[in-house]
């Protein structure tokens, strides 16, 4: 592998972190909100 090759693969690497990263923030907020929601049927139950 040459240099410009290299850093090719690098840049894609980066990309494809990047888009993981994105990815586990936004199952990290469906997360969130399906706790908050669950939270609010739990409470509309007790009443």
């Amino acid at each position: 592998m040459n240099d410009k090759e290299i850093r090719e693969c690098f840049a894609m690497l980066e990309n494809k972190i990047d888009a993981l990263h994105k990815c586990i923030e936004s199952l990290t907020n469906l997360y969130e909100m399906s706790k908050k929601k669950i939270n609010y049927l739990m409470e509309l139950q007790k009443k």
